[in-house]
């Protein structure tokens, strides 16, 4: 999988409120997520 990383924020952003939309538990998810990148 390729990630756009020019303007990475802005993809963030837009993930965010697709999920939560669709998804309302989904911020435990998302800083599970998070902490997992931060092993990287």
């Amino acid at each position: 999988m390729s990630i756009d990383t020019t303007n990475i924020q802005e993809q963030i952003c837009r993930l965010k409120h697709t999920v939560n939309k669709n998804c309302p538990d989904i911020m435990e998810r998302f800083n599970e997520l998070k902490l997992g990148f931060q092993k990287i």
